[in-house]
């Protein structure tokens, strides 16, 4: 938080791809709904981003090291408690109906499936693999 207004989300490094915020260009209204598990109330927030860059601000938001290189702004228009009655419903909170994943397919799996039907999923593990383990 910058302010009592203001939000601003850092943009880890990940596939080194910025292009996934060309949404808040082309249109910057935003609506994010914060959960924590366990609670079933929700936070929404609603507000107007922008793509920032300037080092002051980035700074504080260095992790392991690395400090972002572009950071979302919000700024927040309005902000209010969801009541968990949709979550409540969903027992997305409970451990009785949490999916073992084994039963899941993989991301490498789902790539392969959806868009990279060429690419032997060993392959794919591989750089899911690659790609988590440079993130964390």
């Amino acid at each position: 938080m910058l302010d009592d207004r203001t939000l601003l989300i850092p943009e880890r490094l990940g596939n080194k791809r910025g292009d996934t915020l060309n949404n808040v260009l082309i249109n910057p209204n935003v609506g994010m709904i914060f959960m924590i598990p366990g609670v079933d109330e929700t936070l929404r927030v609603n507000g107007r981003a922008s793509i920032v860059d300037d080092p002051m601000l980035l700074a504080p938001m260095t992790l392991n090291g690395k400090t972002p290189k572009l950071a979302i702004r919000i700024d927040v228009t309005d902000a209010f408690i969801h009541c968990g009655r949709a979550l409540k419903r969903a027992k997305l909170w409970d451990p009785k109906s949490v999916i073992e994943r084994k039963s899941f397919p993989s991301m490498a799996q789902m790539a392969h499936d959806q868009r990279r039907k060429d690419t032997p999923v060993a392959e794919l593990e591989v750089f899911f693999t690659d790609f988590y383990n440079q993130l964390y």
